[in-house]
């Protein structure tokens, strides 16, 4: 969680009431309040009870996320999001420390608006025009479980030049943009049914400027769902070679939890 307010409540008993935007959270990242009755202070760390839920779920420990900490408690955030290599270094000089804070900002951004939506429209700055006229359209159907649902409603912001797509979402709709010119490629509709999240009717670009237009709807359909695992979900795949390559067979054998 990250921390936005603390407010004592002055009543001589250690109460704090604790406002936090809870990002790591099933769906979406929500804004919440906690009433806690502070029990220990320490060095980097505060431990309480809270007021408001039974007493064998109320103790609350409050500290800076650490690596270990990601690791060990968020296995499958840090299997997806692990810390990368520093981007500069300067020949002669060991690499730098790496920084829990610059984890934090490049994995779930910045700003109140990053923390609860992940990537939007305002994340990237690229032209956005609109999909050239009459898209050819089909459906993936398609359902994410819990945790890849959520990655895929946070979208991804790209970090480098060598990062070729901004996806984000409109609405129910994901948008996948081309990072640097901004076209936009693909329109996906979706539907929460539950924790889970179903993605349905795929609006393709006919916009030949695309390298990745062929106009054939199997490899659009191809070329899409690898994008979406392997850039949406962050699970590094090779890139299809065409329709009916062994990639292809071992996704539809279940090499990938899209099709679970």
């Amino acid at each position: 969680m990250f921390v936005n307010a603390v407010t004592p409540l002055g009543t001589g008993k250690g109460l704090l009431e604790i406002s936090f935007i809870r990002v790591l959270r099933p769906i979406a990242a929500s804004r919440e309040t906690v009433r806690l009755e502070v029990t220990e202070r320490g060095r980097g760390h505060l431990i309480g009870r809270r007021q408001d839920v039974p007493e064998s779920e109320a103790l609350v420990v409050i500290t800076e996320a650490t690596f270990d900490w990601l690791q060990s408690l968020c296995p499958q955030l840090w299997s997806r999001l692990p810390d990368r290599p520093a981007r500069f270094i300067i020949l002669g000089e060991p690499p730098p420390e790496p920084k829990i804070s610059d984890y934090r900002a490049e994995a779930f951004g910045t700003t109140e608006q990053d923390l609860l939506e992940g990537a939007h429209e305002s994340s990237f700055g690229c032209e956005q025009p609109p999909m050239a006229e009459r898209p050819m359209k089909f459906r993936l159907d398609v359902m994410l479980e819990p945790f890849d649902a959520w990655l895929a409603w946070r979208g991804v912001v790209p970090q480098e030049m060598e990062e070729k797509w901004f996806i984000y979402r409109r609405g129910s709709t994901l948008l996948f943009r081309r990072s640097w010119t901004g076209l936009l490629v693909y329109e996906v509709e979706t539907e929460w049914r539950g924790d889970r999240l179903h993605l349905g009717e795929v609006r393709a670009t006919r916009d030949r400027r695309q390298e990745q237009v062929t106009g054939d709807e199997a490899r659009d359909r191809q070329v899409l769902r690898w994008i979406i695992d392997a850039v949406l979900l962050r699970r590094p795949r090779p890139f299809p070679a065409k329709p009916g390559s062994d990639w292809e067979s071992a996704w539809n054998a279940g090499g990938s939890a899209l099709l679970r």
